[in-house]
């Protein structure tokens, strides 16, 4: 699943393929694989992304409207400020 486009586990997750708490377990174990060797994250709000994942599976199995990325985890930058995550621009100010 770390190599699969965003589009193709979106159409999985809206067939009912896979579950959106499935695809972002999986994405939270990928970090923790990669983080030490890659040190690519500054912070991962596992709880919340679990959090997100359980209602986006519930709005699968009810059947109603999803967006075209529903379900898929998505990580951001650290270099613009996120309501309840760490600014980390990395920038040199002269």
């Amino acid at each position: 699943m770390a190599f699969s486009s965003a589009g193709v586990i979106a159409a999985r997750i809206a067939q009912g393929e896979l579950s959106p708490v499935e695809v972002v377990s999986n994405a939270l174990a990928r970090i923790d694989e990669v983080t030490g060797d890659l040190n690519c994250f500054c912070s991962v709000r596992s709880d919340e992304a679990l959090r997100a994942a359980r209602a986006a599976e519930e709005a699968v199995t009810a059947r109603v409207p999803l967006g075209p990325l529903h379900g898929v985890p998505v990580a951001l930058k650290d270099n613009d400020s996120h309501r309840r995550a760490p600014h980390n621009p990395g920038l040199l100010h002269p």
